[in-house]
């Protein structure tokens, strides 16, 4: 008689200690979930500011008047908005990860983030600089340049209120 209680009490004492791992396991998808979801949502945010921009942008070089000057572009306005689109995302993809990981480092880690994308964007410029006469494509250039870390600022200083 003993042994069926003992036995019974381990499977009890089974029973909950696999109920509390997979709780666990679930709290920690949930969790992950989330995390996913702020990163996700951080990327809407930038979508909707800077496809709007880019498609007002691209108009307004269809334009009679300065028709034909983008085609003498180092860059086209496609390659600029896609590749500070893709720096902007991944630094605030990394800063919403940090936020969660740990908040107090998250502005450094902007801090530092964004000055690898300006050194990005030197190596970037520095072609265009050297160009005699096209002044509308280094302004375009900084325009882009200007705009995703206006967003971008604006979007961490969001993050950085929340706490």
């Amino acid at each position: 008689m003993k042994r069926k209680n003992s036995t019974n009490s381990y499977t009890k004492v089974l029973t909950i200690i696999s109920g509390f791992i997979a709780n666990y396991n679930f709290n920690r998808q949930v969790n992950q979930m989330k995390k996913m979801i702020n990163s996700i949502g951080i990327l809407k945010k930038l979508t909707f500011v800077a496809f709007p921009v880019f498609i007002i942008h691209v108009l307004l070089f269809n334009v009679n008047l300065i028709t034909g000057k983008e085609s003498d572009f180092y860059y086209s306005i496609p390659q600029l908005y896609g590749l500070f689109f893709m720096l902007s995302s991944v630094i605030l993809i990394t800063v919403t990860k940090i936020s969660e990981k740990n908040f107090n480092n998250t502005g450094m880690v902007f801090m530092i983030a964004t000055s690898i994308k300006m050194a990005v964007a030197f190596f970037l410029v520095k072609p265009i600089l050297h160009l005699e006469g096209n002044k509308i494509e280094k302004n375009n250039f900084f325009i882009i340049f200007i705009l995703f870390l206006l967003i971008e600022t604006i979007l961490v200083a969001k993050i950085l209120n929340k706490k």
